[in-house]
Parts: structure tokens; sequence; C-alpha cells
């Protein structure tokens, strides 16, 4: 999906969809970033999102760990099966938001 927000009809109303990229601003757990949808999604948006690049040398995935109006806090989590740090460099990440269910 184009970055961008969007506003469809479904089958139980309008809702509005955002989709977003993050500068490389994203690190590891406990030192996350907010990441803007670009648009205000209500009080209860729905949001999933994803790493989009891999500068770190171990493995890891995004993870939202709050959720605003307008934007989430992303962060880098890494498994402990190697070592037991869990810092990360700053990486990428994409989010998609809707303003509340829809059914296409």
């Amino acid at each position: 999906m184009d970055t961008g927000t969007y506003t469809i009809e479904s089958s139980i109303g309008a809702v509005t969809l955002a989709a977003s990229r993050s500068t490389r601003s994203v690190k590891g757990w406990g030192t996350g970033a907010d990441v803007s949808f670009g648009a205000s999604l209500g009080a209860s948006p729905l949001v999933i999102s994803s790493q989009n690049s891999r500068f770190g040398a171990d493995g890891g995935w995004a993870r939202i760990t709050a959720v605003w109006k307008g934007r989430a806090h992303v962060e880098i989590d890494e498994d402990q099966a190697c070592d037991k740090e869990r810092t990360h460099p700053a990486e990428r990440v994409s989010l998609f938001g809707a303003s509340g269910p829809c059914v296409f």
C-alpha cells in the first residue's frame, strides 16, 4: 500500500486507513520511537507494524508498545537466545492503521 491516508466505505460504515514509513529512527527495546500515521485515526486505532530494514547483526521484529490517535510507539525487539541484551541499531518500520474494524 502506498504511504498516505484513505477513506473507504465498508459494509459497516466509513473507515479511515493510513499507511506510513518511518525514518531510520526505531531502535531496540526501551529506546524505540514514535511513528506518525499522517492522520488522526480516532480514539482506538487498529495498528500493525513491520520492520523494513535489517541493519542489526541480531535479528529483530517491530513491536508496537503504545498507540495514540495520530501515532504509535514502535521498538525493535530481539530474541535473547544467543545473547541477553535487547539493544538494536536504528531501523525503518512501516505502520498500517485503521480508525476501526472494517469488512471488505
